[in-house]
């Protein structure tokens, strides 16, 4: 079997599906895994630990992911300072709020991974690797209306209109992942 993601090489790995990181332990035993070579599967951790760090530590606001960044998160910026820089760094002030300056390319292709892997992952067909995606994403309350791994992250296959995914993380924040038009 190939790759999902790049379909080049062989899936000799199994990826998970969200990532593990954006999970509070213990981990459910339904967890998705897709086929995917080593460099797909190892060459993306430092992009889904900036997405952790930005999406769960700084938007993520129920006692759930609170546990998360008490946990793992917290243990990784003691490990790294440079990873508690970066994250505060990436918060300016303005007038009334505070501006959340991120790094969208890499938060995207976290996205774009995840989208990649749930369409393998509840269909068996890999999206074709020259798709393109656009994504967006905003702070909401309440998951998508398909739950799959409680409120730490729900999904459901986008119907009519570009096709694709919408997932929450935590009942917080909710990711749209369409074929670009």
């Amino acid at each position: 079997m190939l790759c999902v993601y790049c379909g080049k090489e062989a899936g000799e790995t199994k990826d998970h599906v969200p990532p593990k990181c954006l999970l509070p332990r213990p981990f459910p035993p339904n967890l998705l895994t897709v086929p995917s070579c080593v460099a797909c599967n190892g060459g993306s951790s430092k992009d889904e630990e900036y997405f952790r760090l930005m999406i769960v530590g700084l938007m993520c606001h129920t006692p759930e992911a609170d546990l998360l960044f008490d946990g793992p998160v917290s243990r990784s910026m003691d490990r790294n300072g440079r990873i508690e820089d970066l994250m505060f760094g990436s918060l300016r002030p303005a007038d009334t709020a505070v501006i959340l300056d991120v790094e969208y390319p890499r938060i995207f292709r976290v996205a774009e991974k995840i989208a990649r892997g749930l369409e393998f992952a509840t269909t068996g067909a890999a999206y074709p690797v020259e798709q393109e995606f656009e994504v967006e994403f905003n702070e909401v309350e309440g998951g998508s209306s398909e739950t799959t791994f409680g409120p730490a992250f729900t999904h459901r296959r986008l119907i009519g209109g570009p096709s694709g995914w919408e997932f929450t993380l935590f009942d917080s924040v909710r990711f749209v992942v369409q074929h670009a038009q």
